[in-house]
């Protein structure tokens, strides 16, 4: 399993578990800060900064945000 940066704290400790019911939803944490969100695997989408099919939509407790895996940085909604 690969490590990522964290939106939060910006350290390369973040994670995923993917539940299938009753779709694809993969459940994001760091193990630096605790940080929590969740993705929609159907929202996944083209990054419009490096081109690469991997921005997706993150919703934690408090908002959502656009997040490229390639970039490791938000994007604009």
């Amino acid at each position: 399993m690969s490590l990522y940066i964290c939106p939060k704290c910006g350290i390369k400790n973040f994670t995923w578990v993917i539940e299938d019911e009753p779709y694809i939803k993969t459940s994001w944490g760091c193990y630096n800060c605790s940080y929590l969100a969740t993705e929609d695997e159907r929202l996944v989408r083209e990054c419009k900064v490096c081109g690469q099919n991997s921005e997706s939509l993150l919703k934690d407790g408090d908002r959502e945000y656009l997040w490229c895996f390639s970039c490791e940085k938000e994007n604009r909604l």
